[in-house]
């Protein structure tokens, strides 16, 4: 048995090579579908009726009650909130402070988005002896047939394994709007805040706008680097830049890598309509918080946290009032 490295498939120039070290071997970068899409992917249909009617229930709850302006630097007059306010008011109203989010579900593992956002980040960290059949003959082989026959009909039966995700817990689950007149997002990059980066998502809970969000990317960025020397001369435009551009549909999922290796994306202007979307995004598991400025985990400023240091610092000043009255009137 040959190690290979966990990212890398090894493969050799020929099929009869008796050893590792006297094959001749490439290495192929193995990527998720994320990936070979330059770092941004649009999807269409992803929740059932069922998922689509919790998520339109819940963001409706967040629309009428709990919007605020954004203090992102980068948006202009957009509105939004953290899902903790909905989940709340759903509490209150059901008589259950034990009952969490239904879009929270959804977004966790077994629900459709969760799904979705797996296989489309799925990049297998170890390997089947398959994908080890070009390095080399197994020792005995007299038969004369290919070593790639012979590994694989050993080994069609293994498996591959992939790395799971999980929902950020730095990152708040937000919901945003963009219903007041010149509601937009210019160019950016989703700056990175975990090693490796998370992966950025925007689901679309209703859309009658003229929004449209943009974005480009370079698909040949991750092939040879000496095939990237036409890009030198910076006053030449660069013809690998893709630029495309979406209405986003409701019920549709827009997946972005975070980081300078993501893509750089933005939302025209709105004149008129209104688009709603569900903000949050995916790390794999035991991936490193690196952290970040909090005007990115904390947009709105209406998070449970800070919920409870409003609630703190008011019951804190009542009580100072009533001990103030207390000694005025003792003077």
């Amino acid at each position: 048995m040959v190690d290979t490295a966990p990212e890398t498939e090894t493969e050799t120039s020929t099929a009869t090579a008796t050893a590792p070290e006297t094959a001749t071997t490439t290495t192929r970068q193995r990527k998720s579908k994320l990936e070979k899409d330059g770092g941004i992917v649009y999807r269409q249909s992803i929740c059932s009726q069922y998922e689509m009617e919790l998520i339109q229930k819940e963001a409706s709850i967040i629309t009428k009650h709990h919007l605020t302006n954004e203090r992102s630097s980068i948006s202009q007059n957009r509105l939004g909130a953290a899902l903790s306010s909905s989940t709340s008011t759903a509490n209150n109203n059901n008589n259950n402070n034990n009952e969490s989010s239904d879009t929270l579900r959804i977004l966790n593992e077994g629900g459709s988005i969760y799904s979705l956002v797996q296989r489309l980040t799925e990049v297998p960290t170890s390997f089947s002896e398959e994908s080890l059949a070009f390095v080399g003959a197994d020792d005995g082989d007299t038969t004369g047939q290919t070593t790639t026959t012979i590994t694989m009909a050993k080994t069609t039966e293994k498996t591959i394994k992939a790395r799971k995700i999980q929902l950020c817990q730095e990152i708040p689950i937000e919901v945003r709007s963009y219903e007041k007149i010149g509601a937009s997002m210019s160019w950016h990059k989703d700056e990175c805040l975990y090693d490796p980066p998370q992966f950025e998502v925007i689901f679309t809970v209703e859309n009658n706008s003229d929004c449209v969000t943009m974005w480009k990317k370079n698909e040949n960025k991750n092939k040879n680097e000496n095939e990237n020397n036409i890009n030198d001369n910076k006053n030449e435009k660069n013809e690998n830049e893709i630029y495309s551009s979406q209405e986003t549909h409701p019920n549709s999922l827009l997946l972005l890598q975070a980081g300078p290796d993501g893509p750089e994306h933005c939302v025209t202007s709105l004149k008129h309509g209104r688009r709603v979307i569900l903000k949050c995004a995916y790390i794999y598991e035991g991936s490193t918080y690196i952290g970040g400025e909090e005007r990115n985990l904390n947009q709105f400023g209406n998070s449970n946290n800070n919920n409870n240091k409003k609630a703190t610092t008011k019951s804190k000043s009542k009580s100072d009032n009533k001990k103030g009255r207390k000694r005025n009137t003792k003077r």
